[in-house]
């Protein structure tokens, strides 16, 4: 059974004329609806956001339903405030250092193994 669920991870551009410093890459495992929802709530927590990168929108199959929306941007904004606003279940939404920006066929494995 796949699991509902967002892991993100960040890196930082260390360079002193960087106005958008901070690089977010999420993964969101939910249904259509659900992703487009918690999408809007990251983005308010985030801040401006610029340079989005939709990686892949994967339909799990066997899953009922579910996607694995992967997504990359960037924000002047270094911390997400509240956590718990944009998902209620803290076990479920993880820092994942393993989570890179990637092409679609090159997340392949990571979405793989997330929704094994």
């Amino acid at each position: 059974m796949v699991r509902r669920g967002i892991r993100w991870n960040k890196s930082t551009d260390t360079a002193e004329q960087a106005e958008v410093r901070y690089r977010y890459v999420f993964a969101i495992i939910n249904s259509a609806t659900e992703v487009r929802r918690i999408k809007e709530k990251i983005w308010e927590q985030l801040g401006t956001i610029c340079e989005l990168n939709q990686i892949t929108d994967y339909l799990i199959p066997h899953s009922r339903g579910l996607h694995c929306n992967m997504f990359a941007f960037s924000s002047p904004v270094a911390e997400m405030r509240n956590p718990r606003d944009i998902y209620d279940n803290p076990s479920s939404f993880r820092f994942d250092r393993d989570l890179l920006e990637r092409t679609e066929i090159d997340s392949l494995p990571y979405i793989e193994r997330l929704v094994a």
